[in-house]
């Protein structure tokens, strides 16, 4: 061996301990003791290959058993407290169906055998597998169930774990075994790309399905649909697909799925944009005519610079009209005139100063009060942007205070002694106030 191949394999030699030391570093802590138990961030499993199976097959009435210790006995709570389970012997076998201990028995042997098998693999090799069993034994006590339950399912209701991760809860309440496959592999890419285009070869492959169902139209109708299905229901994302052909002509093959996938929480933000949008349009409404353009530039500004900025400017053109309105709001949106106004004068036209031991009477003094001052704007105003909601919530010495360009308020809460319920209003042109006289 000459020198170069020497130092060269001594480099490959190197470089392959170096990568082992660090998977293992990474699951060590300074104590010596794996992180796997404890520490895992999420972000552990990014651009990673999930694979969970049993070690035998799992009928329907297992499978049900298996959901049946996640929802009758709160895995969060009661697993966190103890490690055995006592449940009542009647209520398993009726649970189960079963009249007679024998069978009963039976199927908990059958189900002690069965162990939960896993791995976790990067684009090169496997670096972690493994796997547990649900419980680890049982006992039959007069008219009770001894389960004691593996540490491993138990860890999975916690957090920040190796078994918190791998989110065993769905692979057992999922209907298709397949259905966890094609999620973990969706999670793993989302990071990367929020549309994830697999072709149907390796799809079935995910699905463990490539002997089954040559068309097309059978392996969606009896396994794509149920497996989307699956996740959409049991997990924290709504996941969506369209077809892609081997070509333009209407009779060609299907070759590709591309899924998009979305969280919940982004789901829940687009709802609530959504009912923002619909509120600034309510407002204005009788005052446009492009209804789909305004409600795109609502929707743009809004995740720009927030719902308050869009508005307090939507208030503005509202209450000072022009021959363009539309013109108009898009200017003020552009140069933030609600801004500007704020420097401008206004008017203090409710000034209440009493005692209210609740927050209630808040609401209702100075609802009253502003529909009494034909304020109906304004009020919608509060309501839409739940200032008037906060209100209520103000604790005793609390200061609420907001300008929305157009009006200002102001609550002062006291409990034991006078509070402020003050209201402003821009000053309307051509009004004099005792500063203009002077």
């Amino acid at each position: 061996m000459n020198v170069f191949s020497y130092y060269y394999f001594s480099f490959v030699i190197f470089i392959k301990k170096m990568k082992k030391i660090e998977i293992l570093s990474f699951f060590s802590n300074k104590g010596g003791k794996m992180k796997i138990h404890d520490g895992l961030e999420e972000s552990f499993l990014h651009d990673k290959s999930i694979s969970i199976d049993f070690s035998k097959a799992i009928n329907n009435k297992e499978k049900e058993f298996l959901k049946f210790l996640f929802v009758e006995f709160s895995l969060d709570q009661d697993f966190n407290k103890k490690e055995i389970l006592e449940i009542p012997l009647i209520k398993l076998q009726h649970s189960l169906g079963y009249n007679d201990l024998k069978p009963l028995k039976k199927f908990l042997d059958n189900l002690l055998s069965k162990k939960v098998l896993y791995s976790i693999s990067d684009k090169r090799k496997i670096i972690l597998t493994g796997n547990f069993c649900i419980f680890s034994s049982y006992n039959i006590l007069f008219d009770s169930v001894y389960l004691s339950m593996s540490k491993e399912l138990i860890l999975s209701t916690k957090e920040k774990n190796l078994y918190s991760l791998l989110n065993i809860n769905l692979f057992v309440f999922m209907r298709e075994i397949s259905s966890y496959n094609l999620y973990r592999y969706l999670i793993a890419n989302a990071s990367n790309n929020p549309y994830i285009e697999i072709s149907i070869t390796s799809l079935k492959e995910i699905l463990n399905s490539k002997e089954k169902y040559d068309r097309f139209f059978d392996f969606e109708t009896k396994i794509l649909i149920k497996v989307i299905d699956d996740i959409n229901i049991f997990s924290n994302f709504e996941v969506g697909y369209v077809k892609v052909k081997a070509g333009e002509f209407k009779n060609n093959k299907v070759d590709k799925i591309q899924f998009t996938i979305k969280s919940h929480d982004s789901l829940k933000k687009q709802a609530i944009l959504k009912e923002d949008v619909n509120k600034i349009l309510n407002l204005i409404k009788d005052n446009i005519t492009d209804f789909h353009s305004i409600q795109k530039l609502i929707s743009k500004y809004i995740f720009k610079k927030g719902f308050d900025y869009v508005y307090k400017n939507a208030l503005l053109v509202q209450n000072n009209p022009t021959d363009s309105f539309e013109q108009s709001f898009k200017k003020a949106l552009l140069l933030d005139l609600s801004n500007e106004f704020s420097n401008k004068k206004f008017i203090e036209v409710i000034n209440i100063h009493d005692i209210y031991s609740n927050t209630l009477f808040i609401q209702l003094i100075l609802s009253a009060e502003m529909k009494r001052l034909e304020l109906n704007t304004e009020l919608q105003t509060l309501f839409d942007t739940r200032l008037f909601y906060r209100t209520s919530l103000l604790k005793d010495g609390h200061i609420l205070e907001e300008d929305f360009g157009t009006f200002k308020l102001y609550v002062h809460y006291n409990r034991k002694t006078e509070s402020i319920i003050r209201v402003s209003i821009l000053k309307p042109i051509g009004h004099k106030d005792v500063a203009d006289k002077k």
